[in-house]
C-alpha cells in the first residue's frame, strides 16, 4: 500500500560531517562536506574494514570514466589526472547548451550576462575548489584516488539536516552518505525519501500489486533535467517530466548591444531562458516581445497590464520559430550527424550524446508543433 515503511537506515549508520573524526575536520576548515567525505574516505582505511561490504557496491574508476561527462573528450575518456580541471579539455565535443554554456565558447561574455557556468564548468569549479585544499592539507593524497572518492560522494548523498543539531550548514552542506538506499535508482517519479529522528527511510508512493524477483522501485532525486542527470550522475531518463533546455546561445544574439538590453536587465529578464514540453519560458516570451512591442506596451506587459493584440501574439511565435525554434532544429540535426560519422569518442559516450541530442530534437519538434496548433487557433 502506499506510504509502507521499505527501508529505514538508522542515524548512526549514516555518513556526514559527524562521521568524521574531528582532528582530521580542523585541518579542513574551508572545505566544502563532499570535499571533506571525499578527503575521508580516500585517505583512511575505514572503506577496507567498517565499509568494505558497503564500498564493494561503488562504482569503480573506470565506472566514471566511461559515465561521466567530465571524463569525456574527442580523443577518448580522458584518465582520472588533474587534466580533468581544464576548462579546455571538452571543448571539442558538441555538449547541450546546458552542459557547456555557448558562452564559454564564444569571445564575447555578453551572450550570457548572467555570469552563470554551465553544469559541467559548474562541477569543475567545485572540484577544483576542493582539490586545491586537499593539496595543501593532504599532499600525500593523490588525484586519481581522491577524485574517485568525489565522484562517489557526489553520486551517492542525500540531503540532510541533522535532527540532533540545532544550526546547519549552508544547503549545499547539508548531505550524507546513506547505506542501502543509495542503491536505488532514479526516476521522475518514485517511492518517497525521507528523514527524521530516527534515521532516513523509504516509504512506497503507490500500492503495488505484486513484485516478483528482479522487479525494480525507484526513487526520485529530484526536480532535474536530463542534462543535470548525465553530469551529475552518468545517466539520462527515456522519459523525463522535469526536462528542458536553455535557448539563451539563440535569443541572446538579437539582444545584446540593442536597447532591449537594458531594458530587460533593468526588469530582472535578461538571460535565463528556457524551454519544456510546454514551450518556452515566461522570461522568453517576454524577452521577445521587446522586438515587437512599443517601449509603453512592453513596460505594461511586465507590469501585468496585458493589452496584447492577437497580431503581438502571432509576430511573437514567428520570431520565436525564426530565432530559437528552427535554428536549433539544425543545430541539433548538425550535431547528430557529426556524432554518428565521426565523433571520435568510444561508443558508450558517443551514443549517450545521441540519445541525449535525440531528445533535445523531440523536445523541440514537439513544441514546433504545439506552436502551429495554437497559430491556427
Amino acid at each position: 500500500m502506499a506510504g509502507e515503511e521499505l527501508i529505514n537506515v538508522p542515524l548512526s549508520a549514516l555518513v556526514g560531517v559527524e562521521t568524521v573524526p574531528q582532528t582530521f575536520r580542523k585541518q579542513q576548515k574551508q572545505i566544502t562536506v563532499q570535499g571533506l567525505l571525499a578527503s575521508y574516505l580516500a585517505s583512511t582505511d575505514i572503506i577496507d574494514t567498517t565499509y568494505a561490504p558497503w564500498a564493494s557496491t561503488w562504482p569503480t574508476p573506470t565506472d566514471f570514466r566511461e559515465s561521466l561527462p567530465i571524463c569525456w573528450s574527442q580523443i577518448g575518456m580522458t584518465a582520472l589526472t588533474e587534466e580533468l580541471l581544464d576548462d579546455h579539455n571538452n571543448l571539442d565535443l558538441p555538449f547541450p547548451p546546458a552542459i557547456e554554456r555557448q558562452a564559454n565558447r564564444d569571445s564575447d561574455p555578453k551572450l550570457h550576462p548572467s555570469g552563470t557556468l554551465g553544469l559541467l564548468q559548474e562541477q569543475k569549479r567545485k572540484l577544483r575548489t576542493d582539490w586545491r585544499m586537499i593539496k595543501e592539507t593532504l599532499p600525500k593524497t593523490s588525484f586519481e584516488k581522491y577524485v574517485h572518492f568525489w565522484f562517489i560522494v557526489n553520486t551517492r548523498t542525500f540531503y540532510f539536516e541533522n535532527p540532533n543539531v540545532k544550526t546547519h550548514p549552508p544547503r549545499h552542506d547539508c548531505i550524507v552518505m546513506c547505506p542501502f538506499i543509495d542503491l536505488f535508482n532514479h526516476d521522475d517519479t518514485g517511492c518517497n525519501v525521507q528523514y527524521g529522528l530516527d534515521g532516513y527511510s523509504v516509504t512506497s508512493d503507490k500500492a503495488y500489486r505484486r513484485l516478483d524477483a528482479g522487479d525494480e522501485l525507484f526513487v526520485s532525486y529530484g526536480q532535474h533535467t536530463n542534462d543535470f542527470l548525465l553530469v551529475e550522475y552518468g545517466f539520462v531518463l527515456g522519459s523525463n517530466r522535469w526536462d528542458s533546455t536553455p535557448v539563451d546561445h539563440l535569443l541572446m544574439p538579437y539582444l545584446v548591444s540593442t536597447p532591449a538590453e537594458e531594458k530587460l536587465r533593468r526588469a530582472g529578464y535578461l538571460g535565463n531562458y528556457t524551454l519544456d514540453p510546454n514551450g518556452v519560458c515566461y522570461r522568453t516570451e517576454v524577452a521577445v516581445r521587446t522586438q515587437i512591442l512599443s517601449d509603453d506596451e512592453w513596460s505594461d506587459l511586465v507590469a501585468g497590464r496585458d493589452l496584447e493584440r492577437p497580431e503581438d501574439e502571432i509576430n511573437a511565435q514567428a520570431l520565436i520559430a525564426n530565432q530559437i525554434l528552427d535554428p536549433f532544429l539544425q543545430e541539433a540535426k548538425n550535431v547528430l550527424e557529426w556524432l554518428r560519422i565521426s565523433s571520435g569518442l568510444p561508443d558508450g559516450p558517443s551514443q549517450v550524446l545521441i540519445r541525449r541530442w535525440e531528445q533535445i530534437q523531440a523536445l523541440l519538434q514537439q513544441v514546433a508543433t504545439l506552436a502551429t496548433v495554437r497559430r491556427r487557433d
